[in-house]
């Protein structure tokens, strides 16, 4: 089996300007990063813009703070940031962003930074999902006794 290979239309990143890109982050393919004079746009460690993203830094500094992950097709414009962790949806808008600590914007959102972003809570995981099948009236025994020391009933 062979690696993936990038498609003759996936072009690489288009940087302009006082952009900064920390170790450690990660940049598709089509993605445009761009800072108008006077600006700055800074990717911090361990964040991860998607396919096709545009961020263009105007009025100020455009941070995108550690971790923070964006779907292929957002669109950002101005100044502001996108918080620690933050996770933006597939073909999000943001304008003048002030995204918090690890929000969560659902996909295909408008945020234009006047109003507080929309966010959507993190699922809380308890443990492991364990899916099993029962076949057998042997198996059902045993399958109620893996259930109670999984859950303690």
């Amino acid at each position: 089996m062979s690696p993936l290979l990038p498609t003759p239309d996936q072009r690489p990143p288009f940087i302009d300007g006082d952009v900064v890109l920390q170790e450690g982050t990660a940049i598709a393919p089509s993605v445009v990063l761009v800072a108008n004079p006077g600006s700055s746009l800074i990717v911090e460690m361990g964040a991860c813009i998607g396919m096709g993203s545009v961020l263009h830094a105007t009025g100020g500094a455009l941070r995108v703070e550690a971790g923070a992950t964006l779907g292929a097709g957002v669109l950002v414009v101005g100044q502001g940031k996108i918080g620690r962790q933050a996770c933006i949806g597939s073909c999000a808008t943001l304008l003048e962003p002030m995204i918090e600590e690890g929000a969560v914007i659902p996909a295909g959102t408008v945020v234009d930074g006047s109003a507080p972003a929309p966010v959507v809570p993190a699922p809380l995981v308890v443990g492991p999902v364990v899916s099993l099948t029962v076949p057998t009236v042997t198996g059902q025994a045993q399958f109620a006794r893996l259930k109670a020391r999984l859950t303690g009933h």
